[in-house]
């Protein structure tokens, strides 16, 4: 096979390769129409304040007249009370807690358990009354005791009690 039979030959890389030189365009700014005015660019002469002078501090404080005034409020501030419940209001709610417990668990225990097998049958009524009897037994035995750990008791609490 003769060197020119070849699809490819290896030859030397060019030593003095210099790409073509490119002219780059120049950005020619506008020429602005009025140029009596300062612009953005321009530097600063002279800041604002610097023909002021700072003003003296005060040499005395100042009075107004609410400083003068005692403070009167119209209204004496006043803490919200406790609400009080009365001893009768708790004991009868510790009795209707304890009726609808011993009523719920008579009614839930007496009641053959239906085959249909519905979400509110009366077994379930019993046992939901039950524990809300629970509810009402738990909330009046902590607001007595809440009200006996208050320890403040009043002329109108002691009426109660007799």
């Amino acid at each position: 096979m003769a060197a020119g039979d070849r699809a490819f030959v290896l030859t030397q890389p060019e030593e003095s390769y210099e790409p073509a030189p490119v002219e780059r365009p120049r950005l020619e700014l506008p020429v602005a129409a009025n140029e009596s005015h300062p612009t953005l660019f321009d530097s600063q002469t002279s800041a604002a304040n610097d023909q002021l002078g700072l003003p003296s501090p005060p040499q005395e404080r100042r009075v107004y007249i609410d400083d003068t005034l005692e403070y009167d409020p119209a209204f004496d501030l006043l803490e919200p009370e406790q609400p009080k419940l009365s001893l009768p209001l708790l004991v009868g709610l510790t009795v209707v807690g304890l009726a609808f417990f011993a009523g719920g668990l008579f009614w839930a225990a007496s009641v053959s358990p239906d085959r249909d097998g519905g979400l509110f049958n009366p077994m379930t009524v019993g046992w939901m009354a039950a524990l809300a009897g629970i509810g009402f037994f738990g909330v009046a035995v902590y607001l007595m005791l809440d009200r006996l750990g208050r320890g403040d008791l009043d002329e109108e609490d002691d009426l109660d009690a007799e």
